[in-house]
């Protein structure tokens, strides 16, 4: 049994002696503060792979849109009664539009560059091709054509009186005169004027 004396100094010694817990906290990195971020580690190579779009999956630079194209407006003829050129001796190509027809309106973009560039080989020929409007409302026809002039002629129809004399029976449509005034051809529907198939078709009515 301890003596009073030595029992005082072995309390005074465990007092002093310090404790495993604070000299490992000592010893160490202090605990990051309450409320601080954690040092994340740094990716890995594999997911700085997965992050490099491959050149499989680059989106190639879209390209600008060609700009519409621009042409010399043709005639617009509005008569009281109206007519069809006069032949002589040429083929005539009547082609029938109106501007609330939409298969109409998506077709002339294709007529005019075909106007514009093949149709001047043709014309060469004895080839002439006018279009005819089938719109009632002039006001109508006038804004379209503000809009988008067309370079070949416009005869004004709004009577569709020129589609009862030719006996078409829908629009758009397209009817062949031959040179002696009598109809060779009538094509109800769009037609691929920029199609070789369709020129050499346009050409064989140039054929004597």
């Amino acid at each position: 049994m301890l003596s009073g004396f030595a029992g005082v100094a072995l309390v005074l010694a465990l007092g002093s002696a310090p404790l495993a817990d604070e000299e490992g906290a000592d010893a160490g990195t202090a605990p990051p503060p309450v409320g601080a971020a954690p040092d994340l580690p740094p990716v890995g190579a594999a997911v700085a792979e997965l992050l490099d779009v491959s050149p499989e999956m680059r989106v190639a630079p879209v390209e600008p849109a060609a700009p519409a194209a621009v042409f010399a407006p043709g005639p617009v003829i509005d008569e009281a009664d109206p007519r069809l050129p006069e032949h002589d001796g040429r083929v005539l190509v009547v082609h029938f539009w109106a501007t609330w027809c939409a298969p109409c309106t998506e077709e002339l973009d294709a007529l005019s560059r075909f106007y514009d560039g093949p149709y001047r080989g043709l014309a060469s020929r004895g080839l002439e091709l006018v279009t005819v409007s089938n719109d009632v409302r002039r006001k109508d026809l006038d804004a379209f054509l503000d809009r988008s002039p067309p370079p070949f002629p416009v005869i004004v129809d709004s009577l569709s009186e020129l589609n009862s004399e030719l006996a078409l029976d829908g629009i758009p449509g397209t009817v062949v005169i031959g040179r002696d005034g009598r109809v060779l051809d009538r094509m109800v529907g769009a037609q691929d004027w920029q199609s070789e198939e369709f020129q050499a078709r346009l050409a064989t009515y140039l054929d004597p």
